[in-house]
């Protein structure tokens, strides 16, 4: 073992670098064979002294060094001797195996997979997985047919993500085919994962082939969602048209103002059971109320159609969800909006509350009500009013007379009109009680 060391230490001399982290051990193995040679030593020998100084557990030192030199030198009954030695050996005994080809690599995978009773220690089996990706990098394939990369998704992502130009269709595909989020997550660290889905979402409306069991339609909806995936809006909406709960979800993740003119251009053909768009307009008020604000209250042609389509629909889902409350007090507030919107607005937010029962869901909104009970015209300062009153904020002290219109019981659309009767009234007699 001494000479062998000695021959060690001779062909490390002879080449540049430290066989323990190198890929390939040609250019050691001939220095290695030169050293040998010179010594009288033939290669069997070398390759014995080898596995003699692997077996010694007092040899880790240099137990790398024999590890690089086997590699792929060894034969069948050496596969067990560089697994056993792998504590000691580290990268370079993981390496060597790899140089064994499918039979190593699998033998790595086995480990790296390996839990519980039996399995080698963590630092040993991360170490295999980094060795495992190194080889992958380097332009050879760790992945084999026979490898079953359900037994460690996050490291057959990471291999299958340095495959290339395909590696996101890959990773999309099995995420596809088997539901873990992981290969979900992975494809959207790739690179072209839109080109992979755009190719994906192509295909299944190409098919038309979903129904309300479609696994793979639902993955596809999620991984929309997932990544924001603008060009998913024709292909979402026709899920959502199919009564796929996802498809809201997805809906609402996509950017822009583009889903909210689909959605309402399929509510208007009538494309949606109700249940699902009132669900859908109940997720844009809790989850993307600036872009519903931004929708009903744009300018443009067809402004006022958007304005008056918003907040029908926004009535309908008001009970029960505080985001599209506030949504209609915002809209109410809004200058934007033609009065008759924004008093149907305001009267529509505090809907079905007795005076003071509201519970209070836009405390930063009530000095814009309360300004908007000193302004013109007097149906706006009046539903501006009854606002305040029902949810029981604090606003100037009205007049007997409009205390008393305030007071009557009655829907909300017949007490407005008569409290903008008492608003008219004090206004002409120069009172201005507001």
């Amino acid at each position: 073992r001494i000479q062998f060391e000695r021959l060690l230490d001779v062909a490390s001399e002879a080449c540049s670098f430290d066989p323990r982290l190198d890929g390939e051990s040609e250019e050691w193995m001939a220095a290695l064979a030169a050293a040998a040679l010179s010594e009288g030593h033939s290669q069997s020998t070398v390759l014995r002294s080898a596995r003699e100084l692997l077996r010694e557990e007092s040899s880790s030192v240099n137990a790398p060094f024999a590890a690089r030199i086997l590699g792929r030198r060894a034969d069948l009954r050496d596969r067990r001797l560089l697994t056993d030695s792998l504590p000691a050996t580290g990268a370079a005994g993981a390496l060597a195996l790899c140089e064994r080809g499918s039979v190593g690599v699998e033998l790595l995978w086995k480990i790296a997979a390996s839990k519980g009773e039996g399995a080698l220690p963590l630092e040993t089996r991360t170490m295999v997985e980094r060795a495992l990706v190194q080889w992958n990098s380097e332009g050879r394939d760790a992945l084999t047919d026979s490898l079953d990369l359900s037994l460690n998704v996050p490291l057959a992502a990471t291999l299958l993500a340095q495959s290339g130009p395909g590696a996101a269709k890959e990773l999309l595909a099995r995420y596809l085919e088997r539901g873990d989020v992981r290969w979900r997550d992975a494809w959207l660290a790739a690179p072209l994962h839109e080109d992979a889905l755009g190719e994906a979402l192509g295909d299944a409306l190409r098919r038309r082939t979903r129904g309300k069991g479609d696994l793979r339609t639902q993955r596809l909806l999620m991984a929309v969602e997932e990544a924001a995936f603008v060009p998913g809006l024709e292909f979402t909406m026709a899920a959502l048209s199919s009564d796929y709960e996802a498809a809201a979800a997805a809906l609402v993740a996509l950017p822009g103002e583009e889903p909210l003119v689909a959605l309402m251009g399929a509510a208007q053909a009538g494309r949606l059971q109700p249940e699902w768009e009132d669900f859908v307009w109940g997720l844009f008020a809790e989850r993307r109320s600036e872009s519903l604000f931004a929708f009903a209250s744009g300018a443009g042609a067809g402004a006022a159609d958007r304005a008056a389509f918003t907040l029908s629909r926004l009535a309908l889902v008001v009970a029960g969800n505080p985001a599209a409350r506030r949504s209609l007090l915002r809209l109410g507030i809004c200058p934007e909006l033609l009065t008759e919107h924004r008093v149907r607005a305001l009267l529509l937010a505090v809907d079905g509350y007795s005076s003071g029962s509201a519970p209070s869901v836009a405390r930063d909104l009530v000095p814009d009500l309360r300004a908007l009970t000193q302004e013109d015209p007097s149906t706006l300062a009046a539903a501006a009013w009854i606002a305040l009153w029902q949810l029981g904020e604090e606003h100037p002290s009205p007049e007997d007379s409009l205390a008393s219109a305030l007071a009557r019981p009655g829907p909300l659309t017949v007490r407005h009109l008569r409290v903008a009767r008492e608003v008219r009234r004090a206004r002409a007699s120069g009172s201005r009680p507001l």
